[in-house]
């Protein structure tokens, strides 16, 4: 009997641009756990995360949720909005604001994880040249079914260029969770940070967030120094 043929990799990620380049907004729920090596390891996290098309270009962001199994295993909550132009970030403990312009998208990465909520950004969906694998190995590698949706798995890049592995539904070429991959000592299975994507919706469907937050009575508000980006994906 004839094998049939492997998909193609890099159509399917072209097929998944397509159908992200329509949201003029999306809504999910995300939950980022440890895999492989970072199992138990690294503190999970869990949210609600909104994003909407900003005027002048790029998202506005907006995500809620909370931190746990860090240090002192005491859960850290997060509310954070974006409104294209500046990034607050809701501190309920300490009666506080985190208030920072960002002046280029890189830096919004950055400020996420200093407020715990990295990674549960879908940052590889929102910046379509991620899904661009010119220039890095890329195979389909299985289907599996998550969420009740069967997804074709494909890699882009290795553990030890932080690469990933994304899930794209089948019949709707959209993602349903992301393994991002980081590097381990020679010999060593490598870690993951597996961000599982539930209920996407996009457009009229999707719900909207908070992405510009109000100072409650009674905080002050505090803008954060620059720190220096990242590299989009990192946790």
């Amino acid at each position: 009997r004839a094998t049939a043929p492997t998909p193609d990799a890099a159509k399917i990620l072209d097929e998944a641009r397509a159908a992200l380049a329509q949201a003029r907004s999306l809504s999910y729920g995300a939950k980022v756990l440890g895999m492989g090596a970072l199992e138990g390891k690294v503190p999970g996290h869990s949210a609600e995360v909104s994003a909407s098309k900003a005027d002048a270009g790029g998202w506005k962001l907006y995500a809620k949720g909370s931190q746990t199994g860090g240090e002192g295993g005491t859960p850290v909550a997060f509310e954070i909005g974006y409104d294209g132009v500046t990034a607050r970030a809701l501190r309920e403990a300490d009666k506080v604001i985190v208030e920072k312009t960002v002046q280029e998208w890189q830096e919004l990465p950055t400020f996420f994880a200093t407020q715990s909520a990295r990674p549960v950004i879908a940052w590889e969906i929102l910046d379509e040249k991620t899904l661009d694998a010119t220039g890095k190995p890329t195979s389909h590698v299985g289907q599996e079914k998550v969420g009740g949706e069967m997804c074709d798995v494909i890699q882009v890049g290795t553990p030890s260029d932080k690469g990933a592995k994304f899930y794209i539904g089948v019949g709707d070429h959209l993602p349903r969770r992301i393994d991002r991959f980081e590097p381990a000592a020679e010999g060593a299975a490598p870690g993951v940070r597996r961000l599982e994507i539930s209920n996407l919706q996009l457009n009229e469907k999707s719900t909207a967030g908070a992405y510009m937050i109000s100072a409650p009575e009674g905080y002050a508000v505090r803008v954060a120094k620059r720190e220096k980006p990242k590299p989009t994906g990192d946790a």
